[in-house]
């Protein structure tokens, strides 16, 4: 029997999810160990757009709060403005405090009201 008092060298780690919600979406899913996600990529998990996406990437680039080729690199570079970025996305997450959504079906905006046709009142 073990004591409770003891100290031990062994680490439990949380058991694996088997289908996350991102994965049961269809779309790809980020943990600590993925690498890197184009902008795109990482829009459709945080439900953003790319351009927001790429005014904070930039944000934290001269907020030091991400390093370029470390946290984010360029991919497919042919000048200043035509290339990829690259980002992984859990320092990205960590940097910008985006969380990916959770609720991954949009609600259908409703129709408005189709026009009722009365008979006009008569006089």
């Amino acid at each position: 029997m073990r004591n409770p008092n003891e100290v031990t060298s062994e680490r439990t780690s949380p058991a694996p999810v088997d289908n996350p919600p991102c994965r049961a979406a269809g779309r790809p899913c980020y943990t600590e160990s993925m690498e890197f996600l184009t902008l795109h990529e990482l829009s459709l998990q945080l439900d953003i757009s790319v351009r927001v996406l790429r005014s904070r990437l930039k944000q934290s680039l001269q907020n030091g709060k991400l390093t370029e080729n470390v946290d984010c690199k360029r991919d497919g570079y042919v000048d200043e403005t035509h290339f990829v970025w690259l980002v992984n996305p859990a320092a990205f997450t960590r940097a910008t405090g985006l969380h990916p959504v959770t609720n991954t079906v949009n609600p259908v905006a409703a129709t408005a009201s189709q026009p009722v046709n009365q008979p006009a009142a008569s006089t």
